[in-house]
């Protein structure tokens, strides 16, 4: 959420919705979208998406937030992933409902 405030303009929206079988997280917000290149690594340590070249919005972070995020998504035997256009971006965790230990 803090990403979606400091890079978009903007409202920005999370929800989070379940069903039987999983958990799904949303994060979107407006603004510049992300470049294509740079989805592909967007969630590995220390990478940026795009720089900020308005230094009241410039991130102090050193970019692990995202990395993190991929983490905590896997840890729990779900996903994360990321769509970008020139009207939203949104990222999307999906995790189990349940752990696959109690299935």
């Amino acid at each position: 959420m803090t990403n979606a405030v400091q890079h978009g303009s903007g409202a920005f929206c999370a929800k989070a919705d379940a069903n039987d079988e999983q958990i799904t997280l949303t994060v979107s917000n407006g603004g510049q979208p992300i470049p294509a290149a740079a989805l592909s690594t967007i969630f590995d340590p220390l990478t940026r998406a795009i720089p900020s070249s308005n230094s009241a919005r410039a991130s102090s972070g050193i970019g692990l937030g995202l990395f993190i995020c991929r983490c905590i998504a896997h840890a729990h035997h779900g996903t994360i992933g990321v769509e970008s256009n020139e009207s939203e971006t949104v990222f999307t965790v999906k995790i189990p409902r349940f752990s696959m230990r109690t299935r």
